[in-house]
């Protein structure tokens, strides 16, 4: 779970193709936030800067399913923010969240 700005990192050990990742803005949640998605393996090099995908979810959103293709990549890095730099953006990441090899639609 993350509280608040920040960074969670998963090792995925090219084991898995999609990461479901279980989010929401809590109360007194107000910002949107975005969740981006960065390549953290150690042969990354200068791609680890590079965002592979980013979702946004606002306050309105409840709990909101969101989908990163996590195929090929050995670790996997979320950064967790709101667009206005907000550092108390009360995100939270569930842990209904899960790696899958499926290929399912997401709930939206």
């Amino acid at each position: 779970m993350i509280d608040q700005y920040g960074d969670v990192t998963f090792t995925v050990d090219r084991k898995f193709k999609r990461l479901i990742l279980d989010a929401a803005v809590v109360s007194p949640g107000e910002e949107n936030v975005e969740f981006s998605l960065y390549n953290a393996g150690g042969s990354a090099g200068n791609a680890a800067l590079t965002v592979l995908e980013k979702h946004k979810i606002s306050p309105e959103d409840n709990v909101k399913q969101l989908v990163f293709n996590v195929e090929g990549l050995e670790k996997v890095k979320i950064h967790v923010q709101s667009p206005n730099l907000n550092p108390y953006i009360y995100a939270r990441i569930l842990d209904t969240s899960y790696f899958d090899n499926g290929d399912s639609a997401a709930k939206k």
